[in-house]
């Protein structure tokens, strides 16, 4: 096994002093837990000393990991700067601005902002990067990109600087086959409802890992319930159509809310202390930004989050609360 670039253990470091915990770093990382243990392992073995104390139920750095996590902290803001300098003779400044986004989230999102900022800068290239969320973080952390597009900005890995835009409601979605679910009705009030009690339903989610799934993750954990999944899926559409259908209740963002078709399911508006959606715009703390590249900043802070999730003809949010 090679040893990996410093970014990487970087990143792997940060996860598993934020979780406290291989096996949650390893979900949030999108690798196995044992890969993510024999890293470390090689990493220790490479620099001859130990870096991780696990000891009374803990993660922590040792003395000598506090030192290497500088040294890489350090390592890879330099790298990023000669990269960024670089990129001053490779091209032309101001002219192209690389966007990273995942695809669900981009059909949403980027209409929202986007057509006004290449209006007002028709000179402007832009060129779009549908990856994943980890990809577009590596990326942007590198200066690959310019920005990456995202959700849940509590998840940004330290590196990054967001502006933030939000926040978008989410609905519990109860089929006809639940027993909670209210004839002739679209939607319900939440006072009709008892969340603890839907969340023992059984449920359709998507993937562990996900934006979504880790805010799930921690509504389960707030009602200290145990969630009967019977279903995942990466993407949060083919879980809503799937729910529409009768398969088990789930809880989707507006966006995917206001798309589904008619069917037999009620759509209950959770309060934002609940659960709700935030929208970011990231990019590396250490890069110096062009004009342009603040005013599509400013551009995207101007998105009203509650109008896009709007659906003509549906009651207002506020008034289902």
């Amino acid at each position: 096994m090679a040893i990996l670039n410093d970014n990487t253990i970087l990143q792997y470091l940060d996860s598993l002093l934020k979780y406290n915990s291989f096996t949650k770093a390893s979900e949030d990382l999108y690798i196995s837990q044992p890969y993510l243990t024999q890293v470390v392992k090689k990493t220790e073995k490479h620099i001859g000393v130990k870096i991780i104390d696990r000891g009374n139920n803990q993660i922590r750095l040792t003395e000598a990991g506090r030192l290497y996590y500088k040294y890489l902290t350090e390592n890879v803001e330099h790298t990023n700067n000669f990269i960024n300098q670089l990129n001053e003779f490779t091209q032309k400044k101001n002219s192209v601005i690389k966007i990273g986004v995942l695809s669900t989230l981009g059909s949403f999102l980027l209409p929202q902002f986007l057509p006004k900022f290449i209006k007002n800068h028709p000179d402007v290239k832009i060129e779009l990067e549908e990856a994943s969320p980890e990809i577009s973080v590596e990326k942007a952390i590198k200066g690959q990109i310019n920005f990456y597009i995202g959700q849940t900005p509590a998840t940004v890995r330290p590196q990054l600087e967001c502006e933030v835009r939000g926040h978008e409601p989410y609905y519990f979605m109860i089929p006809k086959t639940s027993k909670y679910y209210h004839p002739d009705q679209k939607f319900v009030n939440i006072e009709s409802v008892d969340i603890e009690k839907l969340l023992q339903e059984p449920l359709l989610l998507t993937c562990a890992g996900s934006a979504i799934r880790q805010q799930i993750n921690f509504l389960t954990h707030k009602f200290k319930t145990n969630p009967i999944i019977v279903l995942e899926s990466t993407n949060i559409e083919t879980i809503a159509s799937l729910s529409a259908k009768g398969i088990g209740s789930t809880i989707i963002p507006a966006t995917v809310a206001m798309h589904l078709d008619e069917g037999e399911y009620n759509l209950c508006p959770l309060p934002q202390d609940i659960l709700s959606l935030d929208y970011f715009l990231a990019y590396a703390k250490e890069r110096n930004l062009s004009p342009n590249e603040k005013d599509m900043i400013e551009t995207f802070k101007k998105i009203n989050i509650i109008e896009c999730t709007q659906k003509e003809g549906w009651p207002k949010f506020s008034e289902l609360r």
